[in-house]
């Protein structure tokens, strides 16, 4: 059974993988720097510490909630299709 975050906890990730994903629409990743996630996302540099070492496993995070988000989206959508035969020869046409 697996283990629901604390809802603060929700909420921090929430708004730093918004934060994150704000600053990089804005300038490239390397030029993000930790207090300004933390301003954009209203949390302290402490509390942003606690969770994550760094940016980058910050960016990891977002990367693989999104995988995840991703993966569900398409468990949905090809729960009723029928696999592709893979021994099959492409004809061009789909």
């Amino acid at each position: 059974m697996e283990q629901k975050l604390d809802l603060r906890i929700q909420k921090t990730y929430l708004a730093l993988s918004g934060a994150l994903l704000a600053a990089m629409g804005e300038k490239p990743f390397e030029a993000i720097r930790v207090n300004e996630l933390c301003d954009r996302a209203m949390v302290r540099k402490s509390t942003f510490y606690k969770h994550f070492g760094d940016k980058y496993e910050l960016l990891a995070f977002v990367v693989r909630q999104g995988l995840r988000w991703f993966d569900a989206q398409i468990g949905k959508e090809t729960v009723d299709m029928n696999p592709v035969d893979s021994n099959a020869e492409y004809s061009g046409v789909p």
